[in-house]
């Protein structure tokens, strides 16, 4: 497999810096913050302050917008190095307290409530499906994130950043990658993993609704099924909210389709930071997996990517993967899928 080149962009305080000698990025679609660690001689730790402003670029396009975060060095007789680490902007919703007058929002959205708490942050919407307007508070001292997961939890939502320091909300993959990662083509290591943990035969979600009386309304339960695991295996689960039926199945299906996609899980490590059609490997991007020894062959999604350049394994992507049902998607019909049962949702009134 030839050497792929990245042209990696560092700018800090406005100004290019080009004396580093090893850099990892991170990003994923359930990391809310993208992260890098920089390595850097240590007699330029003094150039650089916590809280600079900083932008790492791949070919003119920023993988990770934000500051830095921490400044680290160390000393071994006569040899130094120092680490930056570069965080996103999104890191203040993680770690932040939201200010807000009343802290209230009636009739709110996923989105709405975003851009009134964070007012400070960019919101990028993917969502296929937006969800029920309904009032919304937020808990004393909460962080945006933590609002926002709230909902999104109950919605079937992902929350993460983008490479310019945005906050994105999305319920599906949002696109699939040119060619694939391969055995004999581009993948210099991988490894794939299955597992019944954290799957069920039966999912249900309780609830209730503030709409109408008796147990129609007051003992809802939405239950979903995955054949594919053994009987026997239930798992309960209390719905976050009003809510009313179609909710609650919804919300069971999604919770069953997502345990069984994160039964599947591959790693691979690949050269250069891009697919076949030149995009950067993406979070929450679909990309054709064929290993014949790995035994699989299906369509996964990516839930993480490193990138990484240094001198001496070059430029590279580690690639973490799980069948797309974990993001919502449906069942990805590979030659070697993973043997599960696509789940399926009913309602029930609980006695």
């Amino acid at each position: 497999m030839a050497e792929t080149l990245e042209t990696v962009t560092v700018t800090i305080g406005g100004k290019l810096f080009v004396g580093w000698s090893e850099l990892t990025v991170t990003a994923g679609a359930e990391k809310a913050v993208r992260d890098a660690r920089m390595t850097i001689p240590i007699s330029a730790i003094g150039s650089f302050a916590i809280g600079d402003e900083a932008v790492i670029s791949a070919g003119g396009e920023a993988i990770v917008t934000g500051f830095i975060r921490d400044r680290d060095r160390q000393i071994d007789g006569d040899a130094g190095s120092a680490t930056l680490t570069i965080v996103s902007r999104t890191a203040d919703a993680t770690e932040s307290s939201i200010e807000h007058d009343t802290g209230h929002i009636d009739e709110a959205t996923l989105d709405s409530i975003a851009k009134e708490f964070g007012k400070n942050f960019t919101i990028i919407d993917k969502r296929k499906s937006k969800g029920k307007p309904a009032s919304h508070q937020i808990v004393p001292a909460e962080t945006l994130h933590k609002t926002l997961e709230r909902v999104a939890r109950r919605q079937g939502v992902l929350i993460y950043d983008d490479g310019d320091g945005a906050i994105v909300l999305a319920d599906k993959p949002e696109g699939t990658h040119s060619g694939a990662i391969a055995e004999g083509v581009n993948i210099q290591s991988a490894s794939v993993s299955e597992t019944e943990s954290g799957r069920y035969s039966k999912t249900v979600v309780r609830g209730q609704s503030s709409k109408g009386h008796g147990a129609g309304a007051l003992r809802l339960e939405g239950v979903a099924s995955d054949a594919s695991v053994r009987k026997g295996r239930t798992r309960i689960l209390l719905y976050e909210g009003d809510a009313t039926s179609a909710d609650l199945k919804k919300r069971a299906e999604w919770q069953s389709r997502r345990d069984a996609g994160k039964g599947l899980r591959m790693s691979a490590t690949v050269p250069g930071w891009r697919d076949a059609g030149g995009k950067l490997w993406s979070p929450n991007w679909l990309v054709q997996a064929t290993s014949e020894r790995l035994d699989i062959d299906q369509m996964m999604a990516i839930s993480a990517v490193e990138f990484s350049q240094d001198d001496s394994a070059g430029t590279v992507a580690k690639l973490s993967l799980v069948d797309p049902r974990a993001f919502g998607d449906k069942d990805p019909k590979g030659k070697k899928k993973q043997k599960v049962a696509e789940p399926k949702g009913e309602v029930m009134v609980v006695e």
